[in-house]
């Protein structure tokens, strides 16, 4: 099954668009992306 994802414009705003993750984006539209790094004590780094 594809992942639908938000379209968003340049001030972070949904578009009401969507697109299927992987396709590419025109030059005016923009996607919300994250990461999440944990670090332990011992300076382990675990990215998801």
């Amino acid at each position: 099954m594809d992942e639908l994802c938000y379209i968003y414009n340049i001030c972070g705003i949904k578009t009401g668009e969507v697109f299927i993750r992987g396709n590419s984006l025109s030059e005016e539209e923009y996607q919300l992306v994250t990461n999440v790094w944990i670090i332990n004590n011992d300076f382990n780094i675990y990215l998801m």
